[in-house]
């Protein structure tokens, strides 16, 4: 398989399959902000206003602006290189045909929304000899390769059981999956693919091993007709009564001061009468119960690898914060209560006031941890300071002595998913807090801590 290395070309040059939110405002973003690494040259997407804004903003020439993928991969190659994000059910053929026009690609996931679609695409890269990327960005974050070496060091010993949870924000699901583009698994990918995929990936690649048996099954429980507010409209701004009291009402929504996600998703003219053309007739302005979204909003599997760990995963869309949390057992160590957040400030601020204006018992629940948590680091920090002044001490509640402490700086993020990450390990463990601001301070914080309950 060919290579494709920054010796080769020092500014890339690519060329865009779909230019809505992930090829516009990830790829296309991130182009803009580091024109001597990336610089699209050739756009293809069926929405005139997505193509002409990037168009506009990419200084990308007329004769090379398409409303079809088919049309683009007609011509004579424009680039070494090609970003794929179009919808999921187009991933196979456009993926198949840019590899046989002779593009390196970086195709978002998932692979394809069928198995058969998949393979196709694997055989066709390696007949092809280009390289083929995925966008499974996550093992490039500090979180998880920090997490990948503890794993690898064998610190745990050998690994045993995996318990691993996805918590989508309610607010997220209503989103994405009942209004949005993968509401309707005939037109998208099933839920826990088109979710998922980054976590199911997660677990093969952080256990080096391939998944051996599965089962699974979810259902939808609670975005249905029948559990709509009583008198409740088809759509939100045809007087709904319940308005005021239902979170998922566009107003507080898609209404606010914020245009960032997931406003800007709705519609390229983010004015106060352009937002509300597109909830008045397009498909975000839907009431979340009268929708045509059939994927499920919650779901289970239980993994056996080909190393005999077995694992747990479930998904859901229903949670009040935005994150992931997991269990992973060794012989006789754990690493547990891992939280990798990913929610906003703004948003986590926008929930707790439409959630009885953060009085309500999840709310008070959560904030009950987070003092806890507060509390323990704050104990810990005090801890390591009687050592260092020479005060050999232990307290109750904390178990073992402190090893190492180490920190370090991780690369800039736009990205990454903000607010605070942990992982706190029982035996021979390790500790990984991850600070990182959104679209802000652009810098990951990573201390790692060493504890060693065996000294005790």
């Amino acid at each position: 398989m060919s290579q494709l290395t920054n010796e080769t070309y020092s500014s890339l040059e690519a060329v865009l399959l779909g230019a809505g939110n992930r090829g516009y405002g990830v790829y296309g973003a991130w182009a803009l902000e580091h024109p001597d690494k990336l610089r699209f040259v050739a756009v293809a997407d069926p929405d005139p206003s997505k193509r002409e804004r990037f168009v506009r903003e990419h200084g990308i020439a007329p004769e090379r602006c398409f409303s079809s993928w088919q049309d683009l991969l007609e011509q004579p190659q424009f680039a070494p290189a090609l970003v794929n994000a179009l919808p999921d059910p187009l991933h196979e053929e456009s993926a198949v045909r840019a590899l046989e026009r002779g593009y390196h690609q970086l195709l978002e996931k998932p692979l394809a929304h069928t198995l058969e679609g998949g393979i196709r695409i694997a055989r066709a890269a390696q007949e092809s000899g280009k390289v083929l990327m995925l966008g499974y960005v996550l093992r490039f974050t500090p979180f998880f390769r920090t997490l990948k070496r503890i794993l690898a060091s064998g610190e745990l010993g050998q690994i045993v059981t995996v318990m691993w949870r996805e918590n989508v924000a309610s607010t997220h699901y209503a989103h994405s999956y009942v209004r949005g583009n993968w509401g309707v698994q005939s037109r998208s990918s099933p839920f826990v693919l088109a979710k998922s995929s980054h976590d199911l990936d997660l677990m093969g690649w952080l256990l080096g091993s391939r998944v051996k048996v599965v089962s699974s099954f979810g259902n939808l429980l609670h975005f249905r007709a029948e559990n709509a507010p009583k008198g409740a409209p088809q759509r939100c701004l045809d007087g709904c009564p319940a308005e005021n009291t239902c979170p998922y009402h566009v107003k507080h929504i898609y209404l606010t001061p914020n245009i960032g996600w997931p406003t800007h998703v709705i519609s390229t003219d983010l004015t106060l009468e352009g937002r509300m053309r597109a909830l008045e007739h397009g498909p975000y302005g839907r009431c979340i119960y009268h929708a045509d979204n059939d994927v499920p909003d919650h779901q289970v599997a239980s993994l056996l690898f080909e190393n005999g760990v077995t694992a747990t995963f479930t998904v859901h869309g229903h949670s009040a914060e935005e994150g992931r949390t997991l269990r992973i057992d060794g012989q006789g160590h754990a690493a547990r209560d891992v939280w990798c957040q990913q929610a906003t400030p703004a948003a986590r601020a926008t929930r707790r006031s439409l959630c009885c204006g953060g009085n309500c018992p999840r709310v008070r629940t959560r904030n009950v941890w987070r003092r806890a948590r507060w509390w323990r680091r704050g104990f810990v920090r005090r801890l390591r300071q009687r050592r260092t002044e020479g005060t050999n001490s232990t307290a109750q509640g904390l178990s073992g002595k402190s090893v190492a402490g180490l920190r370090a700086r991780g690369s800039e993020v736009k990205r990454s998913g903000g607010g605070f990450s942990g992982v706190s390990l029982e035996g021979r463990s390790v500790g990984v807090r991850s600070r990182t601001a959104w679209k802000g301070a652009k810098r990951n914080l990573l201390s790692i801590h060493l504890k060693n309950r065996n000294k005790v």
